[in-house]
């Protein structure tokens, strides 16, 4: 999914991509996600439509816990990735893979 269907599943609960978003969390989707998407739904939550801190990390927490965090890293030492969010007043968002 791109960013545009996540931010129509989020700010839309009763539109048909949030329906597709609680599928998946159910595991009948398999979700991707990289930390560019990550980062890029957090500003449009948040620019676009108001959102607080707190409800942008409960949602970017719930999504990273179920989306497969992919990137392109060919050569990674580990098939261990973690997904860390941060808010600050420095930067409004930083999604990274560690």
């Amino acid at each position: 999914m791109d960013t545009n269907v996540y931010i129509s599943a989020f700010a839309y609960p009763q539109g048909r991509l949030f329906h597709l978003w609680r599928k998946a969390l159910s595991g009948q989707y398999k979700l991707l996600v990289s930390p560019a998407i990550v980062n890029e739904i957090a500003s449009v939550l948040r620019l676009r439509f108001a959102w607080d801190d707190d409800r942008i990390v409960a949602r970017l927490k719930l999504l990273t816990k179920a989306a497969e965090i992919v990137c392109r890293r060919p050569h990674s030492r580990s098939s261990r990735k973690t997904m860390t969010i941060t808010a600050s007043s420095n930067a409004p968002w930083t999604a990274k893979l560690t």
